[in-house]
């Protein structure tokens, strides 16, 4: 997106809900893989569609994974 992390985190900050949920849980995908389920949520980000991916791990920490601009319509399922 060309922006910076604390501009993103903002913006996650600010607007993120239950509402932005698209899917999860998942099981991490990455080898080998790192214990936590991924949960994906949509978001607009200056005014780019992105999605956003977040780990919720065993320790009780969500952590932030990525966050990509969104290549296809992103699908809310509660909205």
């Amino acid at each position: 997106l060309g922006i910076n992390p604390e501009i993103a985190l903002d913006e996650i900050y600010t607007n993120l809900s239950w509402k932005n949920y698209i899917a999860g849980p998942e099981i991490d995908d990455h080898y080998p893989p790192i214990p936590g389920t991924i949960w994906i949520f949509g978001l607009g980000i200056l005014e780019t569609p992105c999605y956003l991916k977040f780990q919720d791990r065993p320790n009780g920490v969500v952590f932030w994974i990525s966050v990509h601009e969104a290549k296809y319509s992103l699908n809310f399922p509660y909205l």
